[in-house]
């Protein structure tokens, strides 16, 4: 009676310290499973870290690029407003001396420069859902701005184009010879002839004070919305230079 006590005892011991062993060994699998996922991850998002920096240096060069051509483009800008302000002003003064003048300055009515960027490689950061993986918080808030600024500019650009082609050009089809305001080396390639624009008959036509009145009021836009652009992009170089240099 005592023995089959002592063997029932030990069976049960062993199949005690047999449960033990498997639950250890389940928790060391285990632990070492997420040990390896945790340092695969931990290698993943470095990597992943080391390329998105591999593109800032190239991300840099565009924005230095780009803040160039935001300035002439500025330049550009205001000399349209300009230019379409003092021909109205001509055309009220009903100064016939004037018209040659004139003749240039509507010029830049007939033309349309809407600000247009191009930035393939900052472009291709942002289809790859990198923004939102940048460490530092100031550069992937600056990078939000921009692709919210780069939407408006589109909008804009797409504004631009239909106003001229819905209002400007089809005005001077029918009251502008078209030849006599043209900009650049086109003029002198262009054929002379048809009738001449009465310039006097303009200072009566309502339609015509509003069209160009519409184009500054256009351009004034332009300008306000590329001084915001210029100041999130300038900001976006900083921090990258300041990236690229740690």
């Amino acid at each position: 009676m005592i023995n089959l006590k002592r063997i029932i005892d030990n069976n049960g011991n062993e199949k005690t310290l047999s449960f033990k062993h498997i639950l250890i060994e389940i928790a060391l699998v285990t632990g070492g499973i997420l040990i390896a996922l945790a340092i695969d991850n931990w290698n993943n998002k470095r990597v992943e870290q080391q390329e998105i920096k591999d593109y800032y240096e190239d991300i840099e060069i565009e924005f230095n690029e780009t803040i160039d051509y935001q300035i002439r483009h500025q330049k550009t800008l205001k000399y349209l407003k300009n230019s379409m302000i003092r021909s109205l002003d001509i055309i009220k003064s009903k100064n016939k001396d004037s018209i040659p003048v004139l003749k240039n300055l509507l010029g830049t009515l007939a033309t349309t420069w809407p600000v247009n960027y191009t930035m393939p490689i900052t472009q291709e950061f942002i289809a790859l859902d990198y923004i939102n993986k940048v460490n530092n918080d100031s550069l992937k808030n600056m990078l939000k701005k921009y692709v919210r600024h780069i939407e408006r500019s589109k909008g804009m650009a797409d504004y631009n184009e239909a106003q001229y082609n819905d209002r400007i050009e089809p005005y001077i089809n029918e009251n502008i010879n078209y030849k006599e305001i043209v900009l650049g080396g086109r003029n002198n390639e262009l054929v002379l002839g048809g009738p001449k624009t009465d310039f006097e008959k303009l200072s009566n036509d309502l339609k015509f004070w509003n069209i160009v009145n519409f184009k500054i009021e256009t351009t004034l836009i332009e300008l306000s919305w590329l001084r915001r652009d210029i100041e999130v992009f300038e900001t976006i170089h900083k921090l990258l230079v300041k990236e690229n240099e740690n």
